[in-house]
């Protein structure tokens, strides 16, 4: 099943490169699922970079940009901890923190991939932040 791919007006300029980024996300999803990693994280990198090539136009700063960016991050992401590239786990991470403080699988991500590079200490503060985060999201039995 092919992903649909959403498509945005204008001959060329933001809209071109929207539509650029929504391609390489939807070709980084089917290189994913079909277990190419490096081929997905390539994708999503070349995704990431398309909204990065300009940041003043209005189109890239609108919520449609940020949320197909904070996707095309998330798989970076996850795409870089399939192939044994925890830095750049880190920095797809971090991106996405400076936009959404609060993102559990950013900040899960963030912690394993800490926790591959030895940074066992940056690691655990990760892992504790989710923990804090999601404390309120379980109700724990009273009884113990």
């Amino acid at each position: 099943d092919e992903l649909p791919v959403p498509t945005w007006g204008g001959d060329g300029g933001a809209a071109a490169l929207l539509n650029a980024a929504s391609g390489r996300c939807a070709a980084g999803i089917r290189h994913f699922e079909a277990s190419r990693f490096d081929e997905a994280l390539g994708c999503f990198s070349a995704g990431v970079a398309f909204l990065e090539r300009t940041d003043t136009d209005e189109l890239l700063a609108g919520d449609l940009a940020t949320a197909l960016r904070l996707r095309l991050l998330a798989n970076k992401a996850v795409a870089a901890l399939k192939v044994d590239q925890p830095t750049v786990c880190v920095r797809a991470c971090d991106a996405i923190l400076a936009v959404a403080p609060r993102d559990l699988k950013a900040l899960y991500r963030k912690g394993d991939a800490q926790l591959r590079r030895g940074a066992f200490d940056d690691a655990e503060a990760c892992f504790r932040a989710v923990l804090d985060a999601s404390a309120g999201d379980h109700p724990r039995d009273a009884a113990a």
